[in-house]
């Protein structure tokens, strides 16, 4: 059964991968997601979920993933490449890297520290933005480019830009 070590190794993973440092806040990490924080405390988990939405970034120019691709396949029951048909090489890059997370966290559970609570919300920040599901809630494909270029372009992580973009589903109109 995964717990608190397998979560603490995503969150690493992706804050390291954008240059961010996680460990000082290990302590903090292990506590439950109960919602009893300091303000200081507060601050450092704010930081902790700033520097890891970066880190897709980072890990996909350098084709990194949380877990082998098939097991991708297994939980969705089709590859990245059979879900997005001709989407360009930097989308696929990032999509995996995004959805070995999403399978890693699926299989986290309901593991109950505050480091799990953390991923959760990175998820829900990132998926929100570069993988929307239809609802009256969606923004419009040039306000959504627009949000992607510029958190794709603070990370100043290595990944081709524009290739992301032509190749984008989501931005197609």
């Amino acid at each position: 059964m995964p717990g608190f070590d397998d979560a603490y190794r995503m969150l690493y993973w992706l804050v390291t991968a954008s240059g961010g440092e996680v460990s000082s806040a290990h302590a903090l990490l292990q506590r439950p997601n109960n919602g009893s924080f300091t303000d200081a405390e507060k601050e450092r988990m704010r930081e902790v979920k700033d520097a890891a939405i970066p880190g897709f970034f980072h890990m996909a120019a350098k084709d990194q993933v949380f877990c082998p691709l098939e097991r991708v396949t297994a939980y969705y029951g089709r590859t990245v490449q059979q879900a997005y048909p001709g989407c360009s090489r930097t989308f696929y890059r990032l999509t995996n890297t995004y959805f070995t997370f999403k399978v890693e966290l699926i299989a986290l559970g309901h593991e109950p520290s505050l480091c799990s609570g953390l991923l959760r919300g990175v998820d829900l920040d990132f998926s929100g933005l570069f993988y929307p599901t239809p609802g009256p809630f969606g923004h419009p494909p040039a306000q959504r480019e627009a949000a992607m270029r510029t958190l794709i372009g603070m990370s100043r992580a290595l990944l081709d830009l524009e290739d992301f973009i032509r190749g984008n589903p989501y931005l197609r109109t």
